[in-house]
């Protein structure tokens, strides 16, 4: 291998506490040289080490070839306990394959590798500036654009389609257990807390939770990097999994505030940057619950009392009441806002503490899990199946029928007697005229047209305007898992194949076979693809991500 690998110390990290893994720095450095860039990295000392909860965290530095997704020139490598390491490398695999990585002004770090032999994980060091340092930095303005462009990258997180495991029973033993300490730890008190964990788990009860999302677990300030161009960089994602919406929200939220508390002596401090970031929120992803909100809210003052007093024992009583009196007005009196947030007065805020209440239940529950947004116009004439997210302004006609967790993008237009199954996906801008049938898992990228008059015109031959009598509508049927990208154009009596792919811009005058993949204007078959999406194989069949995965893997040495 080329390059002097250095070490700044040697012999420091005896198997570095956590038992078995790696024996001195030395090791740590050859191990994460072994694994860039195939040895062509110049050179690779430790720059700082520190050691939180469980895990080791060093830095290096790196002189190494440039990537275009990457900087490697610093590295973070976290030394684990246990295996973890290997979740935590997957999910930043997984969110960077659905879109969180350069040119994208959302990302997560590029994870180099992980060693299972040594629990290692190596990663891309985050670029810019901490959120936590930017909300209390000059001017307020920064401030405030951290917090919006913070709440943005979350709620791309939550939209996006990503596999992850729930935790909400994890979260739901969290509480029992925290409730337990505290109230051991804190006799006194043990009846304000018996009530709030009571509360809380009431609130986690299956019957009350709203559908689950991509979480990160850990949305705290400390974790968010921003850019001075505005790429927004989060870390940590070793409690990622499916959760509320509304824990991420109140997580960075409460924090937030705690946060004030210790630097500036109040809440109060950090209420117009936390408006700030909810009113975000919001305009991005709407269906957020008031009522969820609290509850989350009141679970992380709880959360934050056991790890202050339980886990760290750092003797912080003073923090008792304050943290009591949040949780409680949160979990008992259902307030997004804290004990301290009418230090500012309620009508200096932008809509206020209580507009920001009513802002977060305005849109309409169908029941637990089926939202419309307040701007969506549904008939009532129409059916709505439940897990329905209705997004701005769509419009859905009488007699329309819409099937289960189904998602309708911004300004979707659903015609009269238009038939939508289960699982269907459209996005923005979507345009679905009556004769229209789609079945189960359809998706429809922004801007698709369904169209229903081959001959159209406004006016007869002897002048009078059309009426419904005078033409004849034209049918469309697309099949079971077929995907129409972005501005794609359907002429009537058309039938799509199931699972068949037609390409952007593409306008599609005849029908398309099962799997086929049409692109241009008229569209053609160009080829097939797969359940997947990916183009099958011409001859032999199977499917070229296969293909192409089982070949990646053949390079680099793995089954």
């Amino acid at each position: 291998m080329s390059g002097a690998f250095r070490t700044r110390e040697s012999n420091v990290m005896e198997a570095v506490d956590s038992g078995k893994h790696l024996k001195d720095f030395a090791d740590l450095v050859t191990c994460v040289a072994q694994r860039l860039d195939c040895g062509r990295s110049q050179s690779c000392r430790v720059v700082r080490v520190r050691r939180n909860l469980g895990k080791f965290i060093i830095e290096f530095e790196v002189e190494t070839e440039d990537r275009e997704d990457a900087d490697l020139r610093r590295l973070i490598g976290k030394v684990y306990k246990g295996d973890c390491g290997q979740g935590h490398f997957d999910t930043l695999s997984r969110l960077r394959e659905v879109g969180f990585r350069p040119p994208s002004p959302f990302t997560v770090v590029y994870p180099v590798a992980y060693v299972a032999d040594r629990c290692f994980l190596l990663q891309e060091k985050a670029p810019g500036s901490l959120l936590a340092d930017l909300i209390f930095g000059e001017p307020d303005s920064a401030a405030f654009d951290a917090m919006e462009r913070a709440a943005a990258w979350l709620a791309a997180l939550h939209g996006a389609e990503v596999t992850a495991q729930p935790r909400l029973e994890r979260v739901r033993m969290l509480v029992a257990r925290q409730g337990r300490e505290l109230m051991e730890l804190l006799p006194q008190q043990a009846p304000r807390v018996e009530r709030l964990a009571a509360r809380a788990l009431t609130g986690l009860d299956a019957r009350h939770v709203t559908p689950l999302v991509p979480s990160h677990g850990d949305f705290h300030p400390k974790n968010v990097f921003i850019t001075a161009e505005g790429r927004v960089t989060v870390i940590d994602f070793d409690t990622f999994g499916l959760q509320e919406q509304a824990a991420d929200v109140a997580y960075i939220l409460a924090q937030t505030a705690i946060m004030g508390y210790r630097r500036r002596g109040s809440f109060a401090a950090t209420t117009r940057v936390r408006h700030r970031l909810l009113q975000a929120y919001l305009e991005a992803a709407p269906m957020l619950s008031g009522q969820r909100l609290a509850l989350y809210l009141g679970m992380v003052f709880l959360q934050s009392l056991h790890y202050e007093l339980c886990t760290l024992r750092n003797g912080r009583t003073a923090i008792i009441e304050p943290w009591l009196a949040n949780a409680e007005r949160c979990l008992l009196d259902e307030e997004v806002t804290l004990i301290e947030d009418s230090e500012y007065g309620i009508d200096e805020l932008e809509g206020g503490g209580k507009a920001m209440h009513f802002q977060i239940e305005a849109a309409r529950r169908v029941d637990d899990s089926t939202i419309i947004h307040p701007t969506a116009e549904v008939s009532e004439e129409a059916t709505i199946g439940q897990g329905c997210r209705i997004w701005h302004q769509a419009q859905v006609r009488e007699r329309a029928r819409i099937g289960r967790n189904c998602i309708l993008g911004k300004g979707v237009y659903v015609d009269f007697d238009v038939v939508i199954g289960d699982h269907a996906k459209i996005e923005n801008g979507c345009f679905l005229y009556h004769g229209a049938t789609l079945e189960d898992g359809v998706f429809f990228g922004p801007g698709v047209i369904l169209t229903n008059d081959k001959l159209p015109r406004a006016i007869n031959p002897d002048g009078s305007l059309k009426t419904g009598a005078d033409w004849e509508v034209g049918k469309i049927l697309v099949k079971r898992g077929a995907s129409l990208g972005a501005g794609a154009v359907v002429l009537p009596e058309v039938v799509i194949g199931a699972f068949a792919m037609v390409g952007s811009g593409t306008v599609v005058t005849k029908d398309v076979p099962d799997h086929g993949l049409v692109v241009g204007n008229p569209a053609r078959l160009v080829g097939f693809v797969c359940y997947c999406g990916a183009r099958t194989i011409e001859t032999g069949g199977g499917c070229w991500r296969d293909w192409r995965l089982s070949s990646a893997r053949r390079e680099i040495g793995r089954p």
